[in-house]
This record gives structure tokens, sequence and C-alpha cells, in this order.
């Protein structure tokens, strides 16, 4: 039998599930907005189902594959737990977002523990229930994203800390390396922000509830223990890739280089802007909770609070020190701010468990009735036209190669079983080449021009790959550049024998080597001689 409290845990895990997974595939791969305000589409999600796929198909578990080439900017948990799900549960959406939903329940219900143990029932409704219905939680549970994965088990592990501060008990440090090496494997060098946190904690604890060093070194040994096997592995296996992606790309150049081209904001007032304009009630919370917090940490009677206040410090300190500013960094502060609001906030919302559950069935109607705002609890979007004409032009069963140019399809067709599709940009200024420096040299992404003679090329492209230890040619010119439109005349020219999605406003460059098919704001030009399959194409899981 379930005591009392686990029997309440249970009950805040399913209904976080509950709140977060209702009609969890209403929107299909990357149709969300990820960021409402600036309607910035979930572009990633549908890169991320590519490598999950392939993994699941091929059972490269160790190495991510998208687009046919080796991708190690990102660690590879998110991409195990969904390839996992599928192997599990079949092909289809809802099983690839289900993990991710799964972790956010349990991030919602590790907050409630901490706060009902440590504070009363009231005070674990309410920052449970801020938490759950906050938009930035509520928008990427849904969604196959790393940020959720890494904040829920960066809240495992600073809740491992919070039930023992001291790290008295062998396990509590095991924990704390365990959870916060798993935060690592779901987004890199944001899962640092938990070891960031306990090391400042330990700076500014009192004597008396410091953790001994050696308590601390063991929460650094097991988180090793745990990250080891992957990155030595792709250390010896792709070293090339390795330090290309994950280093050059993902570490120094991501947030530290990039330029105006990119859709992000450098504006230091970013995140200030989307919390009031988003989630006004937990920043209000969290603000009138401040002054119980500074009274703890001046008394010094709760090193409680002083746990959450320096996981609040590092994360928004990391988050203003990055360059780029993008909503669903918000995720990994949520936690800590919903913390800090059902602890430390007024004494009359956390005291009786009444209280704190009215304001929070309040705000989740608030939230439902007023459907589509940005703050709402199911943010608006437009759907995604692109995505549908794709799955439309892939029901035609054609056998031929599709070039999708300056595609409005946020990357939906690299989701389907095409035979192969490759994409097109207009990038005059070589901000691809210079964000990702070894695609040029590999083949990867290349000019207009050299596509063209793309022949010739190929045997010096597949012997790059091959020193790199990757002996495939499926990554070549999976991108092609144009420094203007009117290349796309050539090329159409010189391939009379690919399938091309290209933008309506680019007719006057179609010529008549293609037939026109779908004219829309977006063209599918089919070529006259390509044939289709012998077979009829594999069924899609709807939605998808």
């Amino acid at each position: 039998m379930l005591n009392r409290k686990a029997a309440g845990v249970l009950l805040v895990f399913a209904a976080a599930l509950l709140i977060t997974g209702w009609h969890l595939d209403a929107a299909g791969i990357a149709a969300p907005y990820s960021d409402p305000i600036a309607q910035l589409r979930a572009q990633d999600e549908a890169i991320y189902v590519n490598a999950a796929m392939r993994m699941a198909r091929d059972g490269d578990w160790m190495t991510p594959h998208i687009l046919g080439r080796v991708f190690l900017e990102k660690p590879p948990l998110l991409f195990w737990i969904a390839a996992l799900s599928i192997r599990l549960f079949g092909l289809s959406l809802f099983a690839i977002r289900l993990p991710v939903l799964v972790l956010g329940a349990v991030g919602v219900a590790a907050i409630y523990a901490w706060c009902m143990a440590k504070r009363s029932i009231g005070a674990g409704i309410l920052a449970a229930g801020l938490l759950v219905l906050s938009p930035f939680w509520e928008i990427f549970a849904r969604l196959y994203f790393t940020d959720i994965p890494a904040s829920a088990f960066a809240v495992l592990a600073m809740s491992a800390v919070a039930f023992d501060l001291r790290l008295e008990r062998r396990l509590t440090p095991i924990l704390f390396g365990l959870f916060g090496a798993l935060s690592i494997l779901s987004k890199s060098v944001a899962g640092l922000l938990p070891f960031a946190a306990l090391v400042l904690y330990w700076i500014f604890c009192t004597p008396a509830m410091r953790p001994r060093i050696a308590r601390l070194a063991i929460t650094g040994i097991a988180g090793v223990i745990v990250l080891a096997p992957w990155f030595v592995y792709q250390i010896v296996a792709h070293p090339q890739w390795f330090w290309a992606d994950y280093v050059q790309v993902q570490l120094l150049g991501i947030g530290l280089q990039t330029g105006a081209d990119f859709p992000f904001s450098r504006s230091s007032t970013f995140y200030l802007s989307r919390m009031a304009q988003m989630d006004p009630v937990t920043g209000l919370l969290a603000l009138l909770a401040i002054p119980g917090a500074i009274r703890e940490l001046r008394a010094r009677r709760d090193p409680m609070v002083l746990l959450i206040c320096c996981w609040i410090v590092v994360v928004a300190a990391g988050m203003f020190a990055f360059h780029t500013k993008n909503l669903p960094y918000l995720v990994l502060l949520m936690p800590p701010l919903c913390l800090l609001a059902g602890m430390y906030g007024p004494v009359w919302l956390s005291r009786d468990a009444r209280v704190a559950a009215v304001l929070i069935v309040g705000l989740f109607a608030a939230r439902m009735i007023v459907h589509g705002a940005p703050w709402s609890l199911r943010p608006a979007s437009s759907p995604l036209e692109g995505a549908a004409a794709m799955r439309e032009y892939y029901a035609l069963g054609r056998n031929t190669e599709l070039m999708s140019c300056d595609p409005d399809d946020q990357f939906y067709s690299s989701t389907l079983p095409l035979p192969r599709v490759s994409y097109c940009f207009v990038d005059p200024h070589g901000v691809i080449a210079r964000s990702f420096p070894h695609y040029a040299p590999l083949g990867i992404v290349i000019p207009a021009e050299q596509f063209l003679i793309l022949p010739s090329l190929a045997p010096q492209f597949k012997q790059r790959l091959h020193e790199w230890r990757y002996d495939s040619t499926e990554p070549i010119a999976s991108g092609v550049t144009l420094a203007s439109p009117d290349q796309i005349a050539e090329i159409l020219r010189a391939r009379p024998d690919m399938d091309f999605s290209l933008p309506a406003s680019w007719a006057p460059f179609f010529g008549t080597t293609h037939e026109v098919w779908k004219a829309d704001h977006h063209v599918f030009l089919l070529s006259r001689t390509a044939p289709l399959r012998q077979r009829p194409v594999p069924a899609l899981p709807n939605p998808w």
C-alpha cells in the first residue's frame, strides 16, 4: 500500500501527464510554434525525428545520423528514448513525443515532492501547478525537443540534494551525478548547470551544512562514469566529426559567433519580455517570494533557500551570457522559479492547500478558456501548409530525388520515406559555410556551381568522407546553396531527372523541362522522365 505522500506524488504525476498530454499529436511534426510571440516553428523537431527514425530502423544506437550524415551536434539521449519508444509502440507521432511528455510529468512530480516534504502540501500544489501550467513547460513537454529532458533530469539531480543537503547518504552524490549526466546527454553543456549550482551552493553554504569535498567529488566521478562511454566512443570512432560538430559548431559556434542572419534575439531583455507576455503569474509570484527568500538567507536558518537561489543564479547567468536568446532556454529556469514561488512566496498561498488549489484551478481555467493567446494553455499556431503539400507529393509515389528549394515545410519532408530529399537555400553571403565550415569540404552543402559538375567532384568528396571514417556517399549534395534564385534555372536544365519544390515567386526561372504540379505558395516541378515506384508507397502514420 502506498502512503499518502507517495500517493500524492503519483496523483500529481498523473495530472501533469493528462494536462500536458491531452491531444499530444493534434499538431503535426514541426507545426507548433516553439516561440508563439515571434511565430517561430518547431523546425528542430523534424530534424530530430529524422535521426530517431533512422536509429530505430538501422540500430546504430551510438551514432545519430541526420539526412545521411553523422550528427554529433547534440548528445544522443533524446534520440535513444524516441527510437526505443518507436521500437516498443511502433512508428507514430505519439510514440515519438511520449518520452518527453513523461519526463515533463516526472519533473512536475519531483517539484511537488520537494515542496510538499520541505514546506507544505499547499506549497507543493502551488509550485507544481505553476510549472505544469507554464506555457514554456506546456509547449516543450509536447514537442520532441531536448529542453524538457535536460530540465527534468536537472530537477531530479537537485531534488536528490534537497533531501540530503550535506550529501551524507551514500546514494545522494551518485544519484546527483547520474541525473546530472543524463541532463548533459540531453542538452550538452546546459546539463552542467546543476553541477555549477551545487558548487556555488558549496561555496556559500555555512561550514556546519557544507558537504564534504569528497562527497562533492563523487558527484563528478559518477557523472563521468555515465558520460564517458558515449563521449570516448565518438572521440575514438569519429574524431573529426566530434570536433567539427560537437566542439566547433555546438560549443564554440552557436551562441558565441552567431550573427544577425539567425532568427534568434540578442536583446538583453528578451527573457524578461517573454516572461511578462507568456507567464506573468509565475514571474509575479517569484518576485513576491524574493523578500522571504532574502530573510531566510540572512538568518541562515534554511540552507534550502540557498540551494534554490544558487540554481536560479546559475541558470539565469548562463542564459544571459549566451549570445543567442532562444525561448526554449526558459524551460531550464522554470523549475527553480516555481520552487521559489511555492516555498517562499506569500504564506497565505501555501499554508492552506485549498487556497493553493483554488489558485491553480483558476489559472488552469483562465488558460483553457482564452484559447490561442501566447499565455494560454495551448498557444495558437497556424496550419503548416508546406507539410500538407509535401505529404500529397509523397502520395504520388515518385521514384526519384526531390530537391526542396527555400522550403516552407520546416524540413517535414525529411521525416517522409522518400527515395532521397535534398535542400536548396539562397545564401548569397555564405552564412551556412561560415556556420558549418566542415560541410563544404565534405561535399555535404555545396554551391550551385559545384552541383552542376557533381559527377566529377563526387570521387573527391567520397574520399574525404572516407578519411573521416564514413564510407557512404549519402550526405553528398544533401544541401545546395544559391547566390540568387535565378541560378535554379540552370540546375533545372541540368537535372531533368529530378523533382523540385520551389517558391511560386521563382516562376520566371522554371523553364519547360519539368511538369508543373500543385501550384500554390510552393510549386512542385515533376520530372517528365522519372518513373513511379513499383509498389505502393508505405502508409504514413496519421497524424504525422
